[in-house]
């Protein structure tokens, strides 16, 4: 889908056409509408994205991000097959001593980092660690959400996105009214939560999304079948005979 570059002025705008009444924010709030939903959207999809090299020090587990990336998607180096996820709490719990294991100790620990896990929104470890340093790990990683500041500022958007970022943030702006004005908002809210869910079916997976998205409406509205107890069988069971 095609890309348009939209300015921070265009995008003001085009709020209040969605409005169709009388503005109630001011241009400084109504920019904080826009960069909000912005970063709602680079959480829920991963929108915005960046590769970065970043070398190994030697014998050292632990690998910053740049200040530009906020989570690692994909980690590899060279042409070797992308490390597997873990976290913090199954490395210690799987492999004991683990942040002192280096790719030189033999045995049963690779000769390779073999696993990453998160520790943070800009730092993650790898298993085991390199002990010459200088291995190029390339980051996949989705990166901070572009700014507006300035009315001249652009940001490239699918007809789609815009669409979608404008109505969340009308939602969020209407916490400021409250009452009927966000009850009536909330539809928006769905819609962009609906179109996250396009762009990330980990996100479908989720049952407190699926709720919070009403994609589980009709379940909630369908009666839950009730099992007879322990004691009604056994009751009817002896009637029975």
């Amino acid at each position: 889908m095609p890309h348009t570059a939209v300015s921070l002025a265009t995008l003001r705008q085009d709020l209040q056409d969605r409005w169709e009444s009388q503005a109630y924010w001011t241009d400084i709030e109504a920019r904080y509408y826009l960069n909000q939903a912005l970063r709602w959207w680079n959480l829920m999809t991963g929108r915005w994205k960046k590769r970065e090299i970043i070398n190994t020090v030697a014998s050292d587990p632990w690998v910053p991000l740049s200040s530009t990336l906020v989570y690692p998607v994909t980690i590899r180096f060279q042409d070797e097959p992308a490390l597997r996820r873990s976290s913090i709490s199954d490395l210690s719990a799987a492999k004991v001593g683990w942040q002192g294991h280096i790719t030189t100790d033999g045995g049963e620990i690779p000769t390779t980092p073999r696993l990453w896990a998160p520790a943070g929104l800009n730092l993650f470890a790898i298993w085991p660690a390199d002990a010459v340093g200088g291995l190029p790990l390339v980051v996949d990683s989705v990166r901070q959400t572009p700014v507006l500041v300035n009315d001249v500022d652009t940001i490239d958007l699918t007809e789609a996105e815009h669409h979608v970022l404008l109505g969340e943030a009308l939602f969020i702006g209407a916490f400021k009214l409250g009452g009927t004005r966000l009850q009536a908002a909330t539809a928006f809210h769905q819609a962009f939560l609906l179109a996250a869910a396009d762009q990330n079916d980990r996100l479908r997976a989720s049952t407190f999304f699926r709720k919070a998205a009403g994609l589980d409406t009709e379940r909630d509205e369908r009666p839950l079948r009730r099992f007879p107890r322990t004691t009604t069988i056994v009751a009817a069971r002896a009637r029975a005979g």
